[in-house]
């Protein structure tokens, strides 16, 4: 597993009516860095966020992830 950061749409904390860009902290599995690479079209990805909790996040919101170096 792999520390990662990933930009995500997600609802406003301050205000549940409104999207805005997300960041947070993640673990990612090579399977999972494999999905992203792949040219098949994946509906969702999984990454282990907190105390090793699973998050599952649909394709369409995840913008951006960026590795965590140091």
């Amino acid at each position: 597993m792999k520390s990662y950061e990933v930009w995500y749409w997600g609802y406003d904390p301050d205000n549940l009516g409104q999207t805005q860009l997300l960041a947070r902290d993640v673990l990612v599995s090579e399977a999972t860095l494999k999905r992203f690479l792949s040219p098949i079209k994946y509906d969702y990805y999984e990454f282990l966020v907190g105390d090793g909790e699973k998050w599952i996040v649909a394709d369409s919101l995840i913008m951006q992830l960026t590795e965590k170096v140091g």
